[in-house]
């Protein structure tokens, strides 16, 4: 989602080439491959998949992409994001005196405790030139070569939208007539810990008296819901899916009266949405779509203690759509000016 509007732009381009590598570092069909076909991107290589433990997976991403970094002879390596794909491609280029161009810099949660952050700090360090995605990441930064340049997650929203507006959810039949709430969880702080999978089962049985809900899980925490016990309420109160392919998912978000989440990319565009968003984080790296007024964090301390519904309907209608600054669409045109300005 990141980089499809910017792949669109850039094969336009009459000076500037560019090659895509895809890791899969998500290497669920569900997760992965759904996505490059929605949007039309076709990788000009795939690495292989590595089932292995996370420092054993860096080594080999590391390995394979210096080789190809070695044959391709690129003038830079734009690296997206701050997932351990990012650090091996940002390690690999600098190792081969290749400048860094980091999408998504400056991004901090300030909590040493997430391997995102390890990456997003390290990525920053070794990068040469550092693309940000609004003021507060732009802020952290001592950088000469830092640009403002906006969130390509909304370029996508943008570019796609008539797709996501014609999108048919007709498979949900009623269940989507009645006010609901969307819900994904995914990050092993909640679904890994049964102590916190049992607050997440607790919320959900706090809300499904008053609203229908919907919940996409990640395999990660379908393998939880075998382990730890799944959830119960009213018969036709809660769906249950598999994940979502990009259209589905955003014409869904775009319905609800809420969303709750772990995810880092759906705070993003629910602010855009205008939709509130509570996030099941001790911190987030988005602390702009907190002052935005769509985001609200729910920490351990405050699921004990929270009256979810309460919230939910305090939240609705709190904020503007696409009203937080250089989220309007043109993040991707935004880059390739400076591709072209190096």
């Amino acid at each position: 989602m990141k980089v499809a509007r910017l792949c669109s732009l850039l094969r336009e381009e009459k000076h500037i080439g560019f090659r895509l590598i895809h890791t899969n570092q998500h290497y669920d069909p569900e997760l992965s491959s759904v996505f490059f076909t929605h949007f039309g991107i076709t990788p000009d290589r795939y690495l292989p998949t590595f089932r292995v433990q996370p420092a054993k997976r860096l080594g080999l991403l590391i390995s394979w992409l210096s080789d190809d970094f070695a044959v391709w002879k690129p003038d830079y390596v734009l690296v997206v994001g701050d997932v351990d794909s990012t650090l091996a491609g940002a390690l690999a280029a600098n190792k081969l005196g290749i400048p860094v161009i980091h999408l998504e810099a400056g991004l901090r949660s300030f909590d040493r405790s997430m391997p995102e952050e390890i990456n997003r700090i390290v990525v920053d360090e070794i990068a040469d030139i550092h693309l940000t995605t609004d003021a507060f990441s732009h802020a952290q930064l001592i950088s000469e070569r830092k640009f403002l340049v906006g969130n390509t997650m909304i370029d996508c929203l943008v570019h796609f939208r008539s797709f996501i507006e014609n999108c048919s959810l007709a498979k949900y039949g009623a269940f989507v007539q009645e006010p609901y709430v969307l819900m994904t969880m995914h990050r092993p702080g909640n679904v890994d810990n049964p102590e916190r999978w049992k607050m997440i089962q607790r919320l959900i049985q706090d809300i499904l008296p008053f609203y229908r809900i919907i919940f996409s899980t990640h395999p990660r925490t379908a393998d939880t819901m075998r382990r730890e016990g799944s959830f119960s309420g009213e018969p036709g109160s809660l769906l249950i899916t598999g994940p979502l392919d990009y259209f589905e998912f955003q014409k869904l978000i775009s319905g609800s009266l809420a969303v709750i989440t772990d995810s880092g990319g759906l705070q993003e565009e629910t602010a855009w949405y205008g939709i509130p968003c509570f996030t099941l984080r001790e911190n987030t790296e988005r602390p702009v779509t907190i002052s935005h007024g769509t985001n609200y964090l729910l920490t351990e301390k405050a699921l004990l203690h929270v009256d979810i519904v309460s919230l939910i309907e305090k939240g609705i209608g709190t904020s503007k759509q696409g009203s937080i600054p250089y989220w309007d669409g043109k993040a991707s045109e935004r880059i390739v000016e400076v591709l072209r300005n190096l």
